[in-house]
């Protein structure tokens, strides 16, 4: 069944992220999985020990075709507005034995001010295989995107879910990948979608 949008939005507005599972089907999951196997990325770029980030051209067909899933395009149309593009886009791969990452936003708030702000833009991760416990599900801080609440504790959540889930967050909630203790590895796609007039340039 497909997920009400005008109900998600708002949880991501609100605790900056929302976990959708088992939005494609296990035999595309495979089929996207081989094929990004084939595929040579732009580069590789070492996130911790075992933990690689296979960067790829948004051009790119496969990732192309992801941002226009119905569900992540009118989420991002919802979040972002109507003029977005898909900014970067590639595969998390930890392998077995990958520490946890430090906590993290992928990108800042733009502006010194003490209101909250819209964001600019929005992240989607797509496990190319069952995330659970042992393989180092990311965890999120609740509610931390928002610049008040990060002098205070905040829940945790981690994002155990099948193969083909979608997670979608606000790049600037704390979140970080955990620790892969199982005995397989732990692909992960991610797309970034961005407000027409933003440029990532702290991480090019």
């Amino acid at each position: 069944m497909a997920p009400n949008v005008a109900a998600v939005a708002p949880l991501v507005r609100a605790t900056g992220v929302c976990m959708l599972h088992s939005m494609l089907p296990l035999s595309d999951v495979q089929q996207l999985k081989e094929t990004l196997e084939s595929i040579r990325p732009v580069k590789l770029q070492n996130r911790r020990a075992h933990r690689w980030e296979h960067v790829h051209s948004p051009q790119t067909r496969e990732f192309v075709d992801l941002a226009a899933h119905p569900v992540i395009a009118e989420l991002t149309r919802a979040l972002l507005g109507p003029k977005t593009y898909l900014e970067k886009c590639g595969l998390i791969q930890a392998h077995p034995g990958a520490t946890a990452q430090r906590w993290h936003m992928d990108t800042p708030h733009l502006f010194a001010c003490r209101e909250h702000l819209p964001p600019h833009s929005l992240s989607v991760f797509i496990p190319l295989c069952d995330l659970d416990a042992s393989n180092g599900p990311t965890e999120f801080q609740l509610m931390s995107h928002i610049k008040a609440n990060l002098v205070r504790s905040s829940r945790c959540a981690a994002t155990c879910c099948p193969a083909g889930s979608l997670v979608v967050y606000d790049p600037r909630v704390m979140h970080r990948g955990g620790a892969n203790q199982s005995g397989a590895d732990r692909p992960l796609v991610y797309l970034t979608l961005s407000r027409i007039w933003y440029r990532d340039t702290l991480n090019p």
